[in-house]
């Protein structure tokens, strides 16, 4: 549908129209009521010189993040929007930000007015996600951030790369049996689980000794397994976990238990967060590339609104960085 049909179907005039897109005053209440409920109906989302017809182009781009309650802040989340913000502005982009726990409604979301969104970058993506389905019903192109699991367009790290490297550090230096810790069995970490999985697989490591706990979202939950494994006196030679955030929890537990990082246990995280290296001693851990990350996410979501169809996603490279956590 043109803004030319949409006129004629509400009986008034592609300028009225374009005021009411664009939320401008001097439109009569009954007339933005009646043209936003035409636009539902028919599921119009204006083109980018339509919506901004008569005045500068805006284009907007809507980051939706779904948040668990246990764990609701993450500095290295933090760190890719304001990375990903940065550089949407470079580019003239206006960027909105939208976060909700358990399930999500679309009522709520700016993408049920689709006049209001240009692409949608999506963190934290579930099977048959409704963000995904709303902005497809809307027409609005989608940016998954991590391996998606359907066929959107996604940015990802290269996850099972970098496990696989890790791991053959690990094993390099006499570490065998580990505990990998992760959150819950999303793209992401399902692919560091394969990449940990395969590392033992080519260097012919029983795979026995990979013991793997899911849905780990807090450092409180990552202390209570490590507590558990020490009580117990069945510790691994590592601690791998997901998120150098939730490795404070380990560490929290070996200290309190007065044993010594990395002589009775190492441990590894995953981001390079800017705390990992003030920590005693500083984290080993797998350098998520920000700035990387960030561009390929607005270059991926610029070329869906120009509608280029791209390739199927884009993986950027990590790196190990070696510290005193590991023996």
């Amino acid at each position: 549908m043109t803004i030319t049909e949409l006129a004629e179907i509400c009986g008034v005039s592609i300028k009225t129209v374009s005021r009411v897109i664009n939320d401008e005053p001097n439109v009569r209440a009954e007339t933005r009521d009646l043209v936003r409920t035409t636009m539902r109906k028919h599921k119009y989302r204006p083109s980018v010189f339509a919506r901004n017809l008569g005045r500068k182009t805006v284009t907007t781009l809507l980051i939706s993040i779904r948040r668990t309650r246990t764990f609701a802040n993450t500095i290295w989340l933090e760190r890719l929007l304001k990375e990903v913000i940065d550089a949407a502005q470079e580019v003239g982009f206006r960027v909105l930000v939208e976060t909700y726990f358990d399930e999500f409604d679309e009522k709520k979301s700016a993408m049920i007015e689709g006049s209001l969104v240009d692409a949608v970058i999506v963190f934290y993506e579930r099977h048959n996600d409704a963000r995904i389905e709303l902005a497809k019903e809307f027409g609005i192109p989608v940016v998954v951030f991590g391996h998606s699991a359907g066929d959107v367009p996604y940015v990802s790290n290269k996850n099972e790369e970098a496990m696989t490297n890790a791991y053959a550090y690990l094993f390099s230096r006499g570490l065998r049996r580990s505990r990998l810790i992760l959150g819950d069995k999303f793209g992401t970490n399902l692919d560091r689980y394969e990449g940990a999985r395969r590392a033992h697989q080519e260097k012919g490591i029983d795979t026995a000794l990979l013991e793997v706990d899911w849905g780990v979202n807090s450092p409180e939950t990552v202390k209570n397994i490590v507590s558990a494994a020490i009580q117990s006196g069945d510790l691994p030679d590592v601690f791998f976990i997901s998120g150098d955030e939730k490795a404070l929890g380990a560490y929290n537990a070996i200290h309190e238990c007065g044993l010594r990082i990395p002589d009775d246990i190492s441990v590894v995280g995953f981001d390079d967060i800017p705390v990992s290296r003030y920590l005693t001693p500083p984290l080993t851990t797998i350098r998520q590339d920000f700035r990387g990350l960030a561009y390929a996410l607005v270059d991926c979501a610029s070329r869906l609104i120009e509608g280029e169809q791209g390739g199927r996603g884009v993986e950027v490279p990590t790196e190990l960085i070696i510290r005193g956590s590991t023996r």
